[in-house]
């Protein structure tokens, strides 16, 4: 999955189940396939747990400016307009987000700073192998089929650090997420 797809989706997951660590009650939006838009910006390099120093530093020239040029590229997608779909069930509203499930070897610690059935805001903290990720999350639910949200995350590895903010808006489409249901 490329890095920008796999922010998005991680922040998507984000939006719509910190469940878990709010307890019994989750905001209120419907369960099904959701049109998501995600905007904003992103500064800072990337942390590159997938190439250690010594292995890019050893690399053919040709072959590191290759590798370089595809960050880049990515890194330059990262900051714009992304629309995808997302389908939330019942079992993710109230299991929660579970960045560990994604990233092994993670361990996140979600704290509810305030909720309310259209209203949450989250502080996370991940810690893994090398790396440390920290976030705030504002998410409005007016209704059932339509949330917006903010996120701001810094990433860190290796002397390496990225802050992310972005504005996301969400849309019920149907109750069935055809071939977008999840593998649960």
């Amino acid at each position: 999955m490329p890095f920008t797809r796999a922010l998005l989706t991680s922040l998507c997951v984000c939006g719509f189940a910190t469940a878990s660590a709010a307890g019994p009650a989750a905001i209120n939006v419907k369960p099904g396939l959701w049109q998501m838009s995600s905007s904003g910006e992103i500064k800072g390099a990337p942390p590159m747990p997938a190439i250690p120093p010594n292995v890019l530093a050893n690399m053919p020239p040709a072959q590191r400016a290759r590798i370089q040029a595809a960050m880049a590229h990515a890194m330059g997608n990262a900051g714009k307009p992304h629309l995808y779909k997302y389908c939330v069930t019942e079992k993710s509203l109230q299991r929660g987000f579970n960045p560990t499930e994604q990233r092994p070897g993670f361990e996140c610690k979600p704290t509810v700073l305030s909720r309310t059935a259209s209203s949450m805001d989250v502080r996370e903290e991940c810690t893994g192998p090398r790396q440390h990720v920290s976030g705030r999350f504002h998410f409005e639910a007016p209704n059932p089929v339509s949330m917006i949200g903010t996120i701001n995350m810094t990433m860190s590895e290796g002397g390496h650090t990225m802050h992310v903010k972005r504005v996301m808006h969400g849309q019920w489409i149907a109750a069935n997420c055809g071939k977008y249901a999840s593998k649960e």
